[in-house]
């Protein structure tokens, strides 16, 4: 059967969660039109028993098993496997409206779109939800102004929120080198060749859900370093004299004051006192002039905060939701 949307869906030790995962993606009104790819990522709980007796109700839903080897080659394994014009991808802990990939292939099949992405839904474990933008429909064309709102945070770096032509996909590949922000590299690698995206925050019917356990919380990690190490890769891709490079350069000054706030709220000062200074410098260097050109309200609101004092920026933090 020709599909006309697959989600990949990597898993690992979810069985709390995967059951109300699945059903929420059975229960599509489009169920029938989409193929469903399991990956279990070796799981040692009950989850390859769950993902099996899907696979065995439903002749949509493949299961694919591999060794212990992380998201990324998880995803990477479901890229290679679809088959659908379209594809997009689904956390095994999340959940998912029973309308939202009918919604998702009506607006990107009628905008003959490369990449369509949408808003979501922050659903807290106490029950209180929470839509994460306003309401209001983007098309962007060609690379340059794709590009311009990538970097600006308009459109984000997660996958999850994303339907991608599989074609514009098909060769590409979540890296391995990275345990957090293997998203936005992915995403920026995809986007450097999209000729035409939508984002269109009315629909948002992708369910995040915040769980207390999946708080950053204990000791700092260097893999929290990541996505400043992820946009310093991507800003050199580009030359000074390139028209996206200031763009480039405004997301890695905004990527470092995240990790400067993780250093602060973990405690974790002394033991990466040297990065942090060099971090510290790199903002307090950075022009006010090029933040308020290449930033957004809110992140420029935030690189302000974090200039003048990293604490004052981890109070309004919480608050503005600032990264």
């Amino acid at each position: 059967m020709n599909y006309v949307l697959s989600v990949v869906i990597p898993i690992y030790n979810s069985e709390l969660f995967l059951r109300e995962t699945l059903d929420s993606v059975v229960n599509q009104t489009v169920f029938e039109k989409i193929e469903v790819i399991l990956i279990n990522d070796g799981s040692t709980d009950n989850s390859l028993k769950i993902c099996m007796d899907y696979a065995d109700r439903y002749s949509n839903i493949i299961l694919f098993n591999q060794n212990n080897s992380g998201v990324s080659e998880a995803r990477n394994l479901g890229i290679k496997k679809a088959t659908g014009k379209y594809l997009t991808f689904l956390d095994s802990d999340d959940i998912i409206e029973y309308d939202l990939y009918e919604k998702e292939l009506i607006e990107i099949i009628n905008g003959e779109y490369d990449v369509l992405i949408i808003d979501f839904v922050k659903k807290h474990e106490n029950g209180i939800e929470k839509k994460y933008r306003k309401n209001f429909k983007l098309t962007m064309y060609k690379n340059e102004e794709i590009m311009k709102n990538f970097f600006k945070g308009v459109i984000g770096g997660q996958v999850v929120d994303k339907v991608f032509l599989t074609d514009l996909v098909k060769n590409k590949r979540f890296s391995q080198e990275f345990k957090i922000g293997e998203d936005m590299l992915f995403t920026f690698d995809v986007l450097n060749d999209c000729n035409k995206a939508c984002l269109n925050t009315f629909i948002s019917g992708y369910k995040y859900i915040v769980r207390d356990s999946s708080a950053m919380t204990g000791k700092f990690s260097p893999k929290y370093f990541d996505p400043v190490l992820i946009t310093k890769k991507i800003l050199s891709s580009y030359k000074k004299d390139d028209s996206l490079f200031s763009y480039a350069y405004a997301h890695y000054i905004h990527e470092s004051c995240k990790v400067v706030e993780y250093i602060y709220r973990h405690n974790a000062q002394n033991e990466y006192n040297d990065i942090l200074k060099k971090l510290i410098k790199e903002i307090k260097n950075y022009s006010i002039f090029e933040a308020r050109k290449f930033l957004v309200k809110k992140q420029f609101f935030g690189f302000l905060l974090m200039k003048y004092s990293p604490r004052i920026y981890m109070f309004f933090h919480k608050i503005m939701h600032i990264g």
